[in-house]
């Protein structure tokens, strides 16, 4: 089974089936609770810090929706488990998580990736 789709700036194409995680719902997080302790440290910025913080994990919330398909229901689960390891859960950590199977599928020849038309 061949398909390709467009993943950021690259198009991998996959060279394999799997278990395709269909009608995948995205994991919810408390982006608030993760983003107060991940800055907890910077003190007297630390507003600055949570709101930069949680403008990224609204945008990578976003971005990761609509290519939940993407993804094997192995890999969706094994990534919720690795981003709630983070306090309330992160988006960063998830799609973090995501970026590296992908990473890896490429590495073991599982997918090439070739620049999208512009």
């Amino acid at each position: 089974m061949s398909s390709a789709h467009t993943l950021g700036l690259f198009t991998p194409v996959l060279l394999f089936s799997f278990s395709i995680a269909q009608g995948a719902e995205l994991p919810k997080y408390d982006s608030n609770l993760y983003c107060k302790t991940s800055t907890a440290m910077f003190g007297s910025n630390q507003d600055l810090f949570v709101k930069s913080c949680l403008e990224l994990e609204e945008k990578l919330r976003n971005q990761i929706s609509p290519k939940l398909d993407r993804f094997s229901s192995d890999t969706l689960a094994r990534c919720d488990s690795t981003a709630r390891m983070m306090a309330g859960g992160s988006y960063q950590a998830f799609a973090g998580c995501l970026a590296m199977d992908v990473a890896d599928r490429f590495l073991n020849g599982k997918i090439n990736i070739v620049p999208a038309s512009k």
